[in-house]
């Protein structure tokens, strides 16, 4: 399924309440102590973007699968990891199968 060509997508991390802990402790870079701290900031850029004319694509991020695919990249667990990793998800969801 792909999506409309009209549309801008772009791809946004969004965390479990209960993998939030788990999450801050695997990364190399800082998060927001508190998820909630983290939901409004990810809330208001949900808002941001849907008025610039961009439809995010909401992509549930696991942490344990994030460790993993990092893992298996080589790479550390830092927001450069996680967007690369939302953008492989987002184009998965949208490839063509044959």
């Amino acid at each position: 399924m792909n999506p409309p060509r009209d549309v801008l997508r772009t791809g946004l991390a969004w965390y479990k309440p209960d993998q939030w802990r788990q999450l801050r402790e695997v990364s190399s870079d800082n998060l927001e102590e508190r998820y909630e701290d983290w939901l409004a900031t990810a809330t208001k850029l949900l808002r941001d973007l849907k008025e610039k004319g961009v439809e995010p694509d909401l992509i549930e991020v696991d942490i344990d699968d994030l460790v993993i695919w990092c893992a298996a990249k080589g790479q550390k667990i830092d927001a450069s990891a996680r967007s690369t990793y939302v953008s492989e998800k987002l184009r998965e969801k949208y490839e063509t199968k044959l």
